[in-house]
């Protein structure tokens, strides 16, 4: 399965993911030099590998102090855990705002992402994958010495989700990702904001925020 479509306990490590998400600032990745259908639905790919990130670290309450990874971990073994089957991802670009960007050239990468967030992104969740559920990628981040991210809130209440991620690589990017919605063994439907810091954006800004669903549609086939 590609990598793009990889289910919670496949994710990638936290720094590839949150710089994946600010496109924007990534030298060489833009709607110029990137066909406009894969620049699409790139830019959905690394927003739902973002969002299944961020759920695997939603678990139990803390302050606004960094979350230790191992205390996610181990609160990650206690979270639902999912049913195996397939399913079906759609996002909906709710709001994309860049200061100091033309409003041509703000609209023509918001009609990119548009394009690629009405196609459904399908993956299939083996038992293998549902019985680890999510405390196989904490475990990963918490091996991994090149992380830049830390969690800073996270409260997980009768399925409802709030949490938010820091992060900042030490050259100029930094930024927030927040998220917020409801999670079961079947399905979830997910808010999540980017705010982002960088001296290569027009006026060191950026926000997006989007819209996801996943929903098991049925049996892998």
């Amino acid at each position: 399965m590609p990598d793009h479509m990889a289910p919670p306990g496949r994710v990638h490590n936290r720094e590839e993911l949150w710089r994946a998400g600010w496109l924007l600032v990534e030298s060489g990745y833009s709607p110029r030099n990137t066909g406009q259908e894969e620049f699409a639905m790139k830019t959905k790919m690394m927003l739902v590998a973002s969002a299944a990130l961020v759920m695997a670290g939603c678990s139990g309450e803390a302050d606004d102090a960094a979350v230790d990874a191992e205390e996610l971990a181990e609160q990650a073994s206690e979270m639902i855990q999912p049913q195996a089957g397939q399913y079906q991802t759609t996002a909906e670009l709710v709001e994309f705002e860049v200061p100091g960007m033309s409003d041509e050239e703000s609209q023509m990468i918001r009609g990119f992402m548009e394009q690629g967030f009405t196609q459904q992104v399908g993956y299939c969740l083996t038992p293998e994958d549902a019985e680890k559920g999510f405390e196989e990628a904490i475990r990963k981040m918490r091996n991994d010495d090149n992380n830049k991210c830390e969690f800073t809130r996270f409260d997980v209440s009768s399925g409802a989700i709030d949490s938010e991620m820091k992060c900042d690589d030490g050259k100029g990017n930094a930024g927030t990702i927040s998220m917020a919605g409801k999670i079961t063994e079947t399905s979830q439907d997910l808010t999540m904001t980017l705010d982002q810091q960088s001296a290569d954006l027009p006026r060191g800004s950026m926000k997006m925020k989007m819209k996801m669903s996943s929903e098991r549609v049925g049996e892998c086939s």
